[in-house]
């Protein structure tokens, strides 16, 4: 992709290794894993890959030695099932040098409450009344009964997972020598979610998992997200890999914190690390690795110092995922954007039209506006050939369209196209210079994931196509880092950071 980090790793002496590993172990890790593909209502449509996702985590974990996996798939995962799961089975039993970590796919809710939005995960057994759902105040309920857990992390692979979490900056500053020491003994209550509010979370990725799964595996499974190379993925590492690797126009991964953090970090080990122990027993070396956000790497990842082996429940590898490209993906409770009341009126009533299944009326309206330049009125076009909704599939028509509306100035159009051309889906052929007039477009009107991209082409250079200039990579860094997206600010600011900026 266009970002791409190069880390020069130090070299680790086998003494020095073995004693911070024994430092931040745990006594047992459990976890608990949901994937739901078939929901008992209509009104959920069928996933592809959230059992297979939920899976893959659940194998993933097991191999890293946590001692209790439950898994739930489709039926099993009902709401009571999941609740008794983290309340009765892992709770009771849990200590302060434990830690849990929760995982869930599948589709999300969210509904205006008393004023506010309402965040919810659905069970199997969701039903019309979000009463059978799980909301984000009983996730907070059941953090607070696996309390005694000193770390704790939920990933939660779903649209509108993100009004879980509340974000906050660490207060450990990940430059002291005893960093990794400091942040096992605090307590840890962390989220990191697939979207953010409003957002719909992509079901297919080019890898054979979910768009953020593909990308979690990529940075724990492959240890691209070990950025520093010292044998650790910490949580701020993670998440600063899965931001703006796993973002797209449909989806930005969101972090935060739940309540009773204290400023702990869950981590994971390196397996690339692990290999280099087994080859040469005396030292650790991690050499010159090219990575980052977007072009996969060697690297490192995997739970804290747990135990090898233990008590899980159900051993199940998921099968090797595919490099072909995505040619369609679903979205998991997609919808189209809302009306606004600044919007063509044409836009209005053809979206209503259109919401409704009344294709052929809409379409006229659409199409009127269109003409016009209306940004809302092309984008919504270009969704029915990438979606075949009144129009015949096809997604270079789709492609068409975007382009129209990036060209007038819009940017979300404009990062449809980044994202396509940087990975070739859709039918479209992989041009990464395409993808980087449209990101360099994109950054210039302010959009605050795109100004950090650009920053980090500029940070390690783009090969053939942009040279490394560190100016500009802060330069835009600190443009985004004030910017109004909250996930392209906190990354920004990781990095201008590390940076010493």
């Amino acid at each position: 992709m266009l970002r791409r980090l190069a880390w020069i790793g130090a070299l680790l002496f086998c003494a020095a290794f073995t004693s911070r590993a024994s430092a931040q172990s745990f006594e047992h890790s459990y976890a608990v894993v949901i994937g739901i593909d078939n929901y008992r209502s209509a009104r959920f449509p069928k996933l592809s890959y959230a059992v297979k996702d939920a899976k893959a985590i659940s194998a993933y974990l097991q191999g890293q030695g946590y001692d209790k996996v439950i898994s739930l798939y489709n039926e099993q995962a009902s709401k009571q099932a999941i609740m008794e799961a983290m309340q009765n089975s892992i709770a009771p039993g849990l200590q302060t040098n434990d830690r849990v970590l929760v995982f869930f796919a599948g589709h999300g809710y969210t509904e205006k409450l008393g004023g506010k939005d309402r965040g919810y995960l659905v069970p199997f057994d969701g039903s019309s009344q979000s009463a059978s759902y799980i909301s984000m105040e009983e996730l907070e309920t059941q953090s607070s009964y696996m309390g005694n857990a000193r770390h704790q992390l939920f990933i939660m692979d779903s649209c509108y997972g993100g009004l879980l979490s509340e974000t906050r900056a660490s207060l450990v500053n990940p430059d002291v020598p005893n960093y990794i020491d400091e942040v096992t003994r605090r307590f840890a209550r962390q989220v990191i979610t697939a979207g953010g509010p409003g957002q719909q979370v992509l079901d297919g990725g080019p890898k054979g998992h979910s768009f953020f799964v593909d990308y979690l595996l990529e940075a724990l499974q492959d240890g691209l997200a070990d950025f520093n190379k010292d044998g650790y993925i910490t949580f701020d590492e993670l998440s600063a890999y899965l931001i703006p690797r796993a973002s797209n126009p449909y989806q930005t991964p969101s972090v935060g914190i739940l309540p009773g953090h204290g400023a702990g970090e869950y981590l994971f080990n390196s397996p690339a690390t692990r290999a280099a122990v087994q080859a040469a027993p005396s030292r650790v070396t991690a050499g010159v690795r090219r990575g980052g956000d977007s072009t996969p790497a060697a690297g490192g990842a995997g739970p804290g110092s747990a135990p090898v082996g233990g008590d899980s429940v159900e051993v199940q590898v998921a099968p090797a995922a595919s490099n072909a490209p995505a040619t369609g993906n679903a979205l998991r409770q997609s919808a189209l954007p809302l009306p606004r009341p600044d919007s063509d009126p044409n836009w209005n009533t053809g979206w209503k039209y259109f919401s409704e299944g009344d294709y052929a009326s809409a379409l006229a309206l659409l199409e009127r506006c269109a003409g016009q330049g209306d940004f809302n009125c092309l984008e919504t076009i270009a969704y029915a050939f990438d979606n075949g909704k009144g129009l015949p599939q096809d997604h270079l028509k789709a492609v068409e369209y975007y382009r129209r509306a990036a060209v007038l100035g819009d940017v979300k159009a404009m990062t449809e196209l980044v994202y396509r051309y940087e990975h070739g889906f859709f039918e479209i052929k992989k041009d990464l210079a395409e993808s980087l007039r449209w990101l360099r477009a994109a950054a210039e009107k302010g959009d605050g994931m795109s100004m950090f991209r650009l920053g980090e082409g500029y940070e390690q250079g783009v090969e053939g196509l942009q040279q490394q200039d560190l100016d500009e990579a802060v330069r835009w860094y600190r443009k985004a880092s004030v910017s109004n997206d909250s996930a392209a600010a906190n990354n920004a600011q990781i990095r201008l950071k590390r940076l010493g900026k």
